[in-house]
């Protein structure tokens, strides 16, 4: 269930600053909004009536960062949901470490979803390629028109293999992150 436009009599969805579209838009061009009904709102609340079950998933609907990790304003200071999420149910993170999202959703709250990881593990557990990719396959590239396996890890390249099929090479990569990552082995 999605919040509704604070406008008093306005029961469309909040797009942003608790107003719709339709009423922001009119607010950021400087025209006159109705009153604003004030709700005040516990970060509890929130997280109950902005999350939406999604194939396991507890899919955060308010506000997302350029990254798409949720945002709340808890006590005046803005926090990600998830750590938010984390620290509620499991205490304090400790320094040092991250909170990854095992499912690669970064909007979901569903704390099993999440687990306690070093920057290098969260960094191994991404998903897809990077952009730069020229075969859209994470660790697999395309030289001399053979695709190449290799993998980075504690800063050494690990060579899988050199492949005629892209097919051959994807499966090729993934049991190599298997074996270098383990539970962290960063599955595309």
């Amino acid at each position: 269930m999605s919040e509704e436009c604070s406008i008093e009599g306005c029961d469309k969805p909040v797009k942003c600053r608790s107003l719709c579209q339709a009423h922001y838009d009119k607010k950021r061009r400087g025209g006159e909004t109705l009153p604003e009904r004030r709700v005040s709102i516990d970060a509890e609340d929130a997280i109950r009536k902005r999350t939406i079950n999604v194939n396991g998933c507890m899919v955060w609907t308010g506000h997302l960062n350029v990254k798409g990790y949720g945002h709340i304003n808890i006590n005046g200071s803005v926090v990600r949901v998830h750590r938010y999420v984390w620290e509620k149910a499991n205490g304090p993170i400790p320094k040092g470490m991250v909170i990854d999202h095992k499912c690669h959703n970064r909007a979901c709250l569903n704390v099993e979803h999440l687990r306690l990881a070093t920057g290098y593990e969260n960094q191994s557990n991404r998903s897809g390629a990077n952009r730069n990719s020229t075969t859209g396959l994470r660790n697999v590239c395309l030289k001399n028109g053979k695709f190449q396996v290799r993998v980075h890890y504690q800063g050494k390249t690990h060579r899988g293999g050199v492949f005629d099929d892209l097919n051959d090479a994807a499966v090729a990569a993934e049991l190599l992150r298997k074996k270098l990552f383990g539970d962290f082995r960063g599955l595309s």
